[in-house]
């Protein structure tokens, strides 16, 4: 009988799977999570989440898995869909030889996050398993034939997007001229029937024997490699030192972690297996990634997106999952990605907001109760109620979030004192920049929401990296923000003196709109001068604003970034048709970074009349 392509590392001692860090790769935990750039891509994870909360339900990818068995009661895979397709031999759901393989590439794929487990590369699948009778029967003339069905039947059954195969023939008849010659015949015939019609794409593994070409692994690779029969991708397999490994087949068309890789098991929940079984799951989890980034996707352009930007490693051929999704606008066209990656702001005016404030309590903060109203709307990301993270811009919002978490991302690394004029309290999520759902635990600086370049930091003290796509080129992660940026009262230029050394004015007009509802007039337009005392270049000018169509004693109407060590003079006015409406004047000394200064314009000087 055939035998899956993974070889057992029984020994392998597994440590905990959140040992992220930006550096090092940790053997036998989530090292290759981190090689393929999957926690980078995972900062992608709550606007994909706000499009399904949206009702894009497309954005859900159905992957399917032909395999040797499987045991859906995993706790894995509790949260994960998984249906069984076709008839599954009984012996292949109770078999812990079968079942443990099977789960082992269910988990690297799609194990869900955030259960305190393993994380697979995709959160957004589902999961169309197939342990025909024939799966791991790859030792006869007609076993791929038999085989080749349940592909195509998986293939038109169900709208899976990627199938994966971790199979092959058993390594003791590999290269036999016999085999050789099924494994060629077959695969023309494969090859025929694979484009036909529209397909999935379909992942499948370069074999565990070295001596054995990559194409004659499978009749899938020989119709992938020696056919170049396109939707079909032959994976090789890196070991820890990031080369392939000796026994890999080769030369397949992309390589990616196989070797010491931790996953589900049976009946150990968890365990370490190596080969190219374990590296194939990594690419089919990244193209269904890739799915849920952008459902409109061809498989060309996955396999264009895969090709061009594979990385060094592997013999320059590793799967490089973020770097590929940031890629997608220019293979795809728009700028729909950029987008998404650019705008993190938590649907608030600052960006940012963690306390209240209120005109009702003389400008005093509201307290941090998060079951009163007022502020458990400030523990969530989604202020604005537009079903996420984010408001569909790129503007001061999203900087001064960027600012802010960078500020904690620089305290962790030492680099900065902790930031005093960060307000809110310490259990506050938007004190969480790798959002993780631990805010201040100490990773902040791992990965977070603010490393926009790709290098696994993220502060405005972070050296340039490569970055691909239509910003293509060497750069920090706030000047990939600076791209896309567009704001009414701010350049772009102007982030970097602003970053480290800032701080925010929240206006309310909502007493200014009352006493002049109280004379007689409502202002058409609010006028907002900020001015530098003593360096009157530096000030903002004057910026003039709609009355906002509904004022509350609550939150602000206007949020304005300025230099700290100054002190500015702030005043406000309006006009009601030719009536000038004078407000309030006060002096603010900005000498701390980030603090919060609060300025609701309630008295007045007067009123004059034209």
């Amino acid at each position: 009988m055939g035998e899956p392509d993974a070889i057992p590392d029984l020994a392998a001692a597994h440590g905990s799977w959140r040992d992220w860090d930006s550096g090092t790769m940790s053997n036998g935990t989530n090292w290759g999570m981190k090689f393929i750039r999957a926690p980078q891509l995972w900062n992608f994870n709550k606007a994909i989440e706000k499009r399904l909360n949206n009702g894009q339900s497309n954005r859900i990818t159905k992957v399917g898995v032909v395999d040797a068995g499987i045991n859906p009661l995993h706790p894995e895979f509790r949260n994960l869909p998984i249906t069984l397709v076709g008839t599954q031999r009984p012996d292949r759901l109770v078999t812990p030889d079968y079942i443990e393989h099977g789960n082992h590439i269910t988990g690297i794929i799609a194990a869900p996050h955030g259960d305190g487990g393993i994380d697979g590369v995709t959160p957004f699948a589902t999961i169309s398993y197939s342990g025909n009778a024939y799966v791991a029967e790859f030792s006869s003339r007609t076993s791929f034939g038999q085989v080749s069905a349940v592909l195509i039947d998986l293939a038109e059954a169900t709208p899976v997007r990627v199938i994966n195969m971790s199979i092959g023939y058993a390594s003791s008849i590999r290269g036999r001229a016999s085999v050789r010659d099924d494994v060629r015949e077959w695969g023309k015939m494969f090859a025929q029937k694979w484009v036909e019609s529209p397909r999935p794409l379909l992942v499948v593994t370069a074999g565990n024997v070295a001596a054995v070409a990559a194409q004659d692994n499978s009749p899938a690779g020989y119709a992938a490699l020696a056919l170049s029969t396109p939707g079909i991708l032959v994976v090789e397999n890196l070991t820890t030192g990031m080369v392939l490994s000796a026994d890999s087949g080769r030369p397949g068309n992309i390589s990616a972690p196989g070797t010491e890789i931790l996953s589900c098991g049976f009946p150990s929940p968890y365990l370490s297996l190596s080969g190219t079984s374990m590296a194939a799951p990594h690419v089919a989890g990244a193209i269904a990634y890739l799915f849920s980034l952008k459902p409109s996707l061809t498989n060309s352009q996955v396999e264009t997106l895969l090709a061009a930007n594979r990385n060094a490693n592997g013999n320059g051929k590793a799967l490089d999952a973020w770097a590929a999704a940031l890629d997608i606008d220019r293979v795809a066209g728009g700028i729909d990605i950029l987008r998404m990656w650019c705008d993190f702001d938590d649907g608030t005016l600052d960006g940012n907001q963690r306390r209240v404030y209120s005109v009702d309590l003389d400008a005093d903060e509201m307290g941090e109760d998060p079951t009163a109203p007022e502020v458990a709307r400030l523990f969530d990301d989604d202020v604005d109620g537009d079903g996420g993270i984010g408001d569909g811009r790129t503007d001061m919002a999203d900087f001064r979030r960027y600012r802010d978490w960078a500020s904690i991302v620089l305290a962790e690394e030492n680099q900065l004192p902790f930031p005093a004029g960060l307000d809110g309290s310490s259990f506050n999520p938007k004190h969480d920049p790798n959002q993780n759902g631990v805010p201040n635990d100490g990773s902040e600086q791992y990965y977070p929401r603010t490393d926009l370049n790709g290098d696994g930091f993220g502060s405005w003290l972070d050296s340039p990296a490569t970055i691909p796509g239509i910003v293509a080129g060497s750069r920090t992660d706030l000047q990939v923000l600076q791209t896309i940026f567009s704001d009414p009262y701010y350049e772009s230029a102007e982030l970097p003196g602003l970053a480290q050394d800032s701080a925010d004015i929240h206006f309310n007009f909502y007493w200014f709109a009352k006493y002049a509802q109280e004379h007689g007039s409502t202002p058409d337009l609010i006028f907002v001068d900020v001015t530098d005392v003593a360096n009157p270049a530096n000030s903002k000018g004057i910026i003039s604003i709609p009355t906002p169509s509904s004022l509350s004693p609550h939150g602000s109407d206007l949020v304005l970034t300025f230099k700290t060590n100054s002190t500015y003079r702030v005043r406000v006015w309006g006009f009601a048709g030719e009536v000038e409406l004078v407000g309030e004047a006060r002096n603010f000394i900005f000498a701390t970074p980030l603090q919060d200064h609060w300025f609701s314009a309630r008295a007045f000087e007067g009123f004059t009349l034209d």
